[in-house]
């Protein structure tokens, strides 16, 4: 942790270069014969997270997951060709080869302040790993986050969660308070209980118990789960944040306080540095 266009269609696959990535990566497709394998397998796994249907999850790209992508491009605003390539991967939320920019230069926007070099690092945990100190999911809103630089591989071969990248914390930091204050409880209002049933994304009581249990034993006072709490209260949040980024990194956040306010600040501004 530290200072860290298409080209001529074959019968397999075409290749494409990733203006993300800065090199050629495969475009999945329907062909003959099938094009298999497990980015295949990835594609279908991350279509029914999406509502869609691609036939058996059996790692080969035929007619069912061919209409499956088409309708699940028409709903996310990219050219619905029935292809994935790269701008259909990070729809999807998936990775087709290395989605980060080698020439992505890590770092704090705060002087001194902490942050990750290597996102890949798997013996890290993941929030603290991707400058994602909430540890987001990725969802397609956080593409246009200043800041966004990719999304890692998932979790496990059961688990297709994959978080979003970030070239700072702060960033990251930024990202986490705008899912709270924009898109979760725009009237800024809310409580424990109302912010683990989001995060646990329905009406689990085991889960909603484990988020709140998990945020309370880093935050002093503890809260009452029913208690009134409010977006514009920046002590608070501060300790909110500090409590989240501790329970999903399992220890005492590395970020420093004024890491957390200075991204909390300069998002309610609109002066989030790029």
């Amino acid at each position: 942790m530290g200072s860290w266009d298409s080209g001529p269609r074959d019968p397999v696959q075409r290749l494409g270069h990733c203006n993300c990535c800065d090199g050629a990566v495969v475009i999945y497709r329907l062909t003959d014969p099938l094009m298999q394998g497990d980015a295949v397998q990835a594609i279908q796994l991350a279509l029914v997270n999406n509502g869609f249907d691609p036939g058996p999850i059996d790692g080969k790209f035929g007619w069912h997951t061919a209409s499956a992508v088409i309708g699940f491009q028409k709903t996310a605003g990219v050219l619905a060709d029935g292809e994935v390539g790269p701008r259909t991967a990070l729809a999807l939320g998936i990775t087709l080869g290395t989605q980060i920019n080698p020439d992505v230069v890590f770092g704090a926007l705060v002087p001194g302040g902490f942050f990750s070099s290597d996102p890949e690092d798997l013996n890290v945990r993941r929030s603290i790993r991707t400058n994602n100190p909430g540890a987001l999911n990725y969802s397609l809103w956080q593409q246009s986050r200043l800041g966004y630089v990719g999304i890692t591989q998932p979790d496990s071969s059961s688990s297709q969660n994959r978080t979003s990248i970030y070239r700072t914390p702060e960033h990251g930091v930024a990202a986490w308070f705008h899912l709270i204050s924009q898109i979760y409880f725009p009237g800024g209002e809310f409580s424990l209980k109302d912010l683990a049933l989001r995060y646990a994304g329905s009406n689990n009581p085991a889960r909603i118990h484990a988020y709140i249990t998990g945020w309370n034993i880093w935050l002093d006072p503890q809260i009452d789960p029913s208690m009134p709490l409010s977006v514009s209260d920046s002590t608070f949040m501060l300790n909110l944040g500090k409590a989240m980024f501790s329970h999903e990194a399992g220890i005492q956040t590395p970020l420093h306080d004024d890491q957390i306010t200075f991204a909390i600040e300069r998002e309610i501004e609109g002066t989030l540095p790029a």
